[in-house]
């Protein structure tokens, strides 16, 4: 991991879910409750106005030292001077985004399966996103569940990254995707859509902290 990289709750502040929310108010109430990484997600948005959103969560986020990353877009991440990258599997390849963004940027990729992960060089990766687990709406493109199991058929292939579980993670499964083996959760409307996201972030650090216990199989 990088130094200062915690991937154990892991917020997709996806910008669809927040046009009625100030932004700024609900990423300092996620952080107050115990984000530990923002991912920003803009599908559709024009990169100028993702660059502008994105400086202003950033500002948000540095003193707190937790890293904002950008969905899909290189260009984005390195005008805002982003801690790094989230690529899907259609995006930019790792190589790429690696040699663009140097070797302290984070940059993780989405795996859904075994056969996504044929080819992919961990050595370029800092972690891996694996899902969807569960069912979702917020993107419907994600793919069919692949539940628990499936998710543990694809962290055994990335022994040396940590893996993050994404897709329809919420209060009441998040203990059993910790157990599962997830070193961190990814939620968008979880946190997004909370009426009170410093209390929704805070309860789910209580079930990932006692999923992670000594307890925990």
């Amino acid at each position: 991991m990088k130094r200062g990289f915690d991937p154990s709750l892991y917020l997709i502040l996806d910008l669809a879910l927040v046009s009625a929310r100030p932004i700024d108010r609900l990423v300092a109430s996620a952080v107050a409750g115990g984000v530990t990484l923002v991912q920003l997600r803009g599908k559709g948005v024009p990169p100028c106005e993702l660059g502008r959103v994105g400086a202003q969560v950033k500002a948000l986020l540095d003193p707190h030292d937790v890293p904002l990353i950008v969905n899909d877009d290189v260009a984005v991440a390195l005008a805002i001077e982003a801690d790094g990258v989230h690529l899907g599997q259609d995006d930019q390849p790792s190589a790429a985004a690696r040699a663009l963004l140097g070797e302290k940027a984070l940059i993780g990729l989405s795996v859904g399966s075994p056969a996504e992960a044929v080819g992919v060089d961990g050595a370029l990766l800092d972690y891996v996103s694996i899902g969807p687990i569960y069912g979702t709406s917020t993107k419907p493109d994600a793919g069919p569940a692949i539940g628990v199991e499936g998710f543990d058929r694809v962290r055994r292939l990335f022994p040396h990254l940590p893996a993050v579980a994404i897709g329809g993670i919420t209060l009441d499964n998040a203990a059993d995707i910790v157990r599962g083996g997830a070193n961190g959760l990814a939620v968008a409307s979880a946190l997004c859509s909370a009426a009170d996201p410093a209390a929704a972030a805070r309860d789910l650090r209580r079930r990932i902290a006692a999923a992670s216990g000594p307890a925990a199989p």
